[in-house]
């Protein structure tokens, strides 16, 4: 398929000037940034086109290969970091402004930074939905902001996070008594198992 599309700057690691009207018949891959920054990713058959076909010459952005850069970013996966179960709602709070209280010991022992972003699932009544974190008080898990209205005091919650990587790196898993206290903690293994034990 022959498409004809206006480049103006190639994103491979050097600064390239403007281009015009370019050919794009024998781009498969072709990576370009608009001048207010913004990237675009554009696919051709049949074949990619090197920093080297098109006239530049900053050594920099000829080193480097666009599909290379795409096929590179394509192969990041997101996958789960940290999951804590059996987390009871002790608190709700509408009027904060967010966010979900989590005690210190528990997002230390999950991995899980103040801030992170955090998804949930109410085992209660099935809603999902995703916040941030902040430290609280031992014991204690609060809802706040508008997801006060997700769960009752009591509800059991599932929490995990997310990371994105190439490859699944383990997750640490975090088994939680009525009174929000440690009761067990596992890793899910990096290496790809036969089948996984619950």
């Amino acid at each position: 398929m022959r498409r004809v599309g206006t480049a103006h700057q190639l994103v491979t690691g050097g600064q390239c000037p403007p281009y015009g009207e370019v050919s794009l018949e024998l781009c498969e891959t072709f990576l370009t940034r608009t001048q207010d920054g913004a990237f675009s990713v554009w696919y051709y058959p049949p074949r990619a086109a090197y920093a080297t076909e098109f006239e530049c010459d900053d050594p920099v952005a000829k080193a480097a290969s666009p599909l290379e850069q795409v096929q590179k970013s394509e192969t990041m996966r997101e996958f789960v970091a940290a999951k804590l179960h059996g987390l009871r709602v002790t608190g709700k709070s509408l009027e904060y402004e967010g966010s979900a209280s989590l005690a210190t010991s528990l997002m230390e022992a999950a991995g899980i930074s103040p801030y992170e972003r955090v998804y949930l699932v109410n085992k209660s009544t099935g809603s999902r939905w995703d916040t941030y974190a902040i430290p609280g008080r031992e014991g204690e898990f609060t809802l706040n902001g508008a997801a006060a209205r997700l769960g009752e005091v009591g509800d059991e919650i599932l929490l995990w996070t997310f990371r994105q990587e190439e490859r699944f790196t383990g997750a640490n898993v975090v088994f939680l008594n009525e009174f929000n206290k440690i009761e067990r903690c596992k890793t899910y293994p990096a290496e790809e198992p036969s089948a996984v034990e619950f």
